[in-house]
């Protein structure tokens, strides 16, 4: 991900939804961006933000913990509605131009598409992010429940 618009959002409604924190690949955008900054709304204060990070580092290490790494994709064959998400989970997701690269997306366990109506073939990815985190959200509280 690379539009610091995006960033700052969907750290903003990671620190909203509860998420332990969020990992930015090298070279997918400055936390320090003004744009990101106004985006995040202060959320940068909240949560654990890494940079520069080796996504398959970071991704072997997620799952020798025992996480369940999903992945977004255009392509993807499960819905999140049909997923647990009670269970600890890393969601990755990619920038709008290119999505996530295939050696990234070949890492996670699991490729989940959005369901979408229409000719749209996809969403801006904050808004996307945003949907998949709430899922988890929902999942957990209706459990709690």
């Amino acid at each position: 991900m690379s539009d610091p618009g995006n960033i700052g959002t969907l750290i903003r409604t990671a620190a909203a939804a509860g998420a332990s924190g969020v990992v930015l690949s090298a070279g997918s955008g400055d936390i320090y961006n003004p744009k990101t900054i106004r985006a995040a709304a202060g959320a940068v204060l909240h949560i654990p933000v890494v940079e520069d990070a080796d996504l398959p580092k970071v991704i072997s290490f997620l799952k020798h913990q025992n996480i369940l790494i999903i992945a977004t994709h255009l392509c993807g064959s499960v819905l999140p509605y049909e997923l647990d998400l009670c269970q600890s989970c890393a969601i990755l997701i990619g920038n709008e131009a290119h999505g996530l690269s295939d050696s990234i997306s070949n890492l996670a366990d699991i490729c989940v598409k959005l369901p979408m109506h229409s000719n749209i073939e996809s969403l801006n990815a904050s808004v996307a992010g945003g949907i998949l985190l709430y899922e988890v959200v929902r999942q957990r509280f209706t459990k709690k429940r």
